[in-house]
């Protein structure tokens, strides 16, 4: 009789309780499915994902269990979905449904900034190296310039604020495609 696979016992007690939370949404739905929302949760202990409907008014679809937990391969890869696998902007296929997710709880982003060794697209270092490797960094140096007073070498605290969510999201769309 085969042995049940070895669990890394260090892992679970190191991050046992600890999730990564996603809200999302299907990829490409039906008219009917435009305004489901779903909680995405990878549980980083046992690598284990399980997907959780929100209850939406005017679906139709009642609120619950969508995804039972459990382990569950990346169609991409052909392995078993990891943490890095799963990031705001990202698409995760599972059960041949892609989900795109759309936020993060405040946990997960702390994490993921804390781990940027594991999340290339929290580490701002990399996705600025990315970008300049495609020749895309000046957009980002010209996007801030367009705020910037007349010498270019300060930006105001107001207009940072502005523009830093517009270059986030062009950040976050080189990231995804």
């Amino acid at each position: 009789m085969p042995k049940p696979p070895k669990k890394d016992v260090t892992k679970l007690l190191a991050l046992d309780g600890k999730s990564l939370r996603f809200l999302a949404k299907f990829q490409h739905p039906s008219v009917d499915d435009v305004n489901r929302r779903f909680l995405v949760t990878f549980y980083m202990a046992d690598d284990t994902v399980a997907i959780f409907e929100k209850e939406e008014k005017d679906t139709g679809f009642p609120a619950g269990k969508f995804l039972e937990r459990s382990k569950t391969k990346n169609p991409k890869t052909g392995k078993y979905f990891l943490p890095n696998d799963f990031h705001v902007g990202g698409l995760v296929i599972i059960n041949s449904f892609g989900f795109e997710l759309l936020h993060a709880d405040e946990f997960t982003l702390k994490f993921m900034e804390e781990h940027k060794d594991m999340f290339h697209v929290a580490n701002l270092d990399k996705v600025y190296a990315d970008l300049k490797e495609d020749g895309l960094d000046r957009f980002v140096l010209c996007a801030l310039c367009s705020v910037c007073d007349s010498s270019c070498r300060s930006v105001s605290s107001a207009s940072c604020t502005h523009y830093a969510s517009c270059i986030q999201y062009a950040v976050m769309m080189h990231c995804v495609h």
